[in-house]
């Protein structure tokens, strides 16, 4: 060993540290990630089983139906012509959820009555919107409908006449920003097909 220190330029040099050993994988606790589901019995589940497997049914069958209840016949009618081009705006049922809207809900497992929800909600939604806007000229109840919602919701503050002019007209205007913003979803939805 010593004469290698005597040669010129050859040095026997050591790391100051020992070379790093791999460190060792720490498994961190898992994440709990709540995945939000639909309930069973969700109600466009059921508005869309019931509109789409009815849907078959002419109209003149409608009406017999209306008038053998004692419904007004021209009532009936303009609902039915309302509830029809609704539908319109949800679009065509696939197949697929066709066929799960015809069995039993208790048969569905959980990933089929999700999928069917889903669909369903987004169906609901479209033509809830749209018969809104065929009713009554918005995509959401008018003010005179709201009121009465509103004053069982605030009965033990005491809201002034002038509070709820504030109040009516704040909801009208909400209620004019989401009919604009409706059409224009509508009319995007038109120009892709």
């Amino acid at each position: 060993m010593l004469r290698y220190f005597r040669v010129p330029g050859l040095r026997i040099t050591r790391s100051a540290k020992p070379p790093p050993r791999p460190i060792k994988a720490v498994k961190s606790p898992a994440r709990v990630t709540e995945a939000w589901a639909f309930p069973r019995g969700y109600p466009h589940v059921d508005l869309a089983r019931w509109y789409i497997l009815n849907a078959g049914l002419p109209s003149s069958q409608r009406f017999l139906e209306a008038s053998a209840e004692g419904d007004d016949m021209t009532k009936a009618y303009q609902e039915a012509l309302r509830l029809e081009q609704a539908s319109k705006a949800g679009g065509v049922c696939p197949p697929n959820i066709k066929r799960l809207l015809s069995r039993d809900e208790d048969t569905l497992s959980e990933p089929e009555y999700q999928k069917l929800a889903k669909w369903a909600d987004q169906w609901g939604s479209k033509v809830a919107r749209r018969y809104m806007m065929l009713e009554h000229g918005q995509p959401v109840l008018p003010w005179p409908h709201i009121r009465p919602i509103l004053e069982s919701v605030y009965k033990d503050s005491k809201m002034t006449e002038q509070d709820w002019q504030k109040e009516e007209e704040s909801f009208n205007r909400l209620a004019r920003g989401m009919a604009e913003h409706y059409k224009r979803e509508e009319e995007a939805e038109d120009k892709k097909k």
